[in-house]
């Protein structure tokens, strides 16, 4: 890990080193849908791979959440973003543990919390990219 970031060296933009990280990031890098009955969906996005990474692992340890999806722009610049769901007061949390994991790297974009969602909403966020991410989770 430590040689890779400085072979990177002035070319890196984050890291994160994740040894214990939730195994739903994993299906969500994989690109694994989970959508259920949402009372309220939050959405997460930011500029790096590795924050978004480390934010979504934070929430999903933090707040009582089930990750909907996680996707993986490596064609937009390396950002990305993850969907969550749960009743309000989660989600909430959730946003809030996200967003500050996002700031301190000081890649956070934006967050969104969306009460009641028709659960096709879900699959339309977390929709394939069309332009030419296949391969990771997008």
């Amino acid at each position: 890990f430590q040689v890779g970031r400085e072979i990177a060296a002035e070319d890196l933009l984050d890291s994160v080193m994740l040894p214990l990280v939730d195994p739903r990031v994993w299906k969500g890098i994989k690109g694994h849908v989970h959508v259920g009955e949402p009372d309220t969906v939050g959405i997460l996005e930011g500029r790096s791979v590795a924050s978004v990474l480390e934010a979504c692992d934070r929430c999903l340890k933090m707040a009582d959440v089930e990750l909907c999806g996680l996707r993986l722009m490596p064609a937009l610049g390396g950002k990305a973003y993850f969907v969550v769901q749960g009743l309000q007061h989660d989600v909430d949390a959730a946003i809030e543990v996200g967003d500050q994991v996002l700031n301190a790297h000081g890649h956070r974009v934006r967050s969104e919390r969306i009460g009641r969602p028709h659960p096709e909403f879900i699959l339309w966020l977390l929709r394939a990219a069309p332009f030419g991410a296949a391969g990771f989770g997008g």
